[in-house]
């Protein structure tokens, strides 16, 4: 079961990364066609999905009193985790 946790947590982190990824290209090539607008709509869309994301992270930790992981940080280390854009990744 620990051997899956970890694959799976692999495997949804890769996703996650490449995704972000593909995203920032699409972007970057809308801008070099010239496509300004569709490039600030993707980012948009972009920055407003890890937003999200990064609140449903903070909620579920800071809610979570029986994780079986390591302690989680304390409250200004998470919101800082989570401001900075990197509390799933730490999740």
């Amino acid at each position: 079961m620990l051997l899956r946790d970890l694959v799976l947590g692999i495997l949804g982190t890769l996703a996650f990364l490449i995704d972000l990824g593909a995203d920032l290209w699409a972007a970057s090539q809308y801008v070099l066609s010239g496509r300004y607008l569709w490039a600030a709509l993707v980012l948009a869309l972009l920055g407003l999905a890890s937003v999200a994301l990064q609140l449903f992270s903070w909620i579920w930790l800071h809610s979570d009193v029986s994780s079986p992981l390591a302690p989680k940080p304390p409250g200004r280390h998470l919101a800082l985790l989570h401001l900075l854009q990197l509390g799933y990744l730490y999740r």
